[in-house]
């Protein structure tokens, strides 16, 4: 956690060459300040991130298999889910967001799953905040349908 606050923050003194590597934790961090329409300190206050997938892949350029999707999710995953409660899902990645669609059809859990592009790869800079702005509302969308299935 500290590592992703110091490379929220730019603070986190690295060379040129390993800035790359920050890509994910940089484009993550400011999707969910937009989305949640939260100053930079306060993401982390907010929500809470993790990895469908808990192990490394041999090939991580290649799809993972269903299978490992499965075990992770019911033996880590949805442990997570049950501790911090969220209130929407956000899904990096289309095959994150197929399991996790496919798991609540399955009633594993029962909340909304909101797509958004894996930080990896992001948004072109001229669709960014447009794209934002309607995850943004999917969100808002997904939380007052959770607010309202508890009331």
């Amino acid at each position: 956690m500290s590592f992703s606050k110091e490379v929220f923050r730019k603070k986190l003194s690295i060379s040129g060459a390993d800035k790359k590597s920050t890509t994910f934790h940089s484009n993550l961090f400011f999707y969910l300040s937009a989305i949640l329409d939260a100053n930079a300190e306060d993401v982390f206050k907010l929500a809470a991130y993790t990895n469908l997938v808990k192990c490394s892949t041999i090939d991580e350029q290649a799809k993972i298999k269903r299978r490992t999707m499965s075990e992770c999710f019911g033996k880590h995953l949805i442990k997570e889910i049950n501790y911090f409660r969220p209130k929407v899902l956000l899904a990096l990645g289309r095959e994150v967001e197929s399991h996790l669609n496919f798991a609540k059809s399955k009633q594993l859990h029962a909340l909304d799953v909101v797509y958004i592009k894996h930080p990896s790869y992001h948004y072109k800079k001229d669709m960014r905040d447009k794209e934002l702005e309607k995850i943004k509302s999917l969100v808002l969308g997904a939380m007052k349908n959770t607010a309202a299935a508890h009331s």
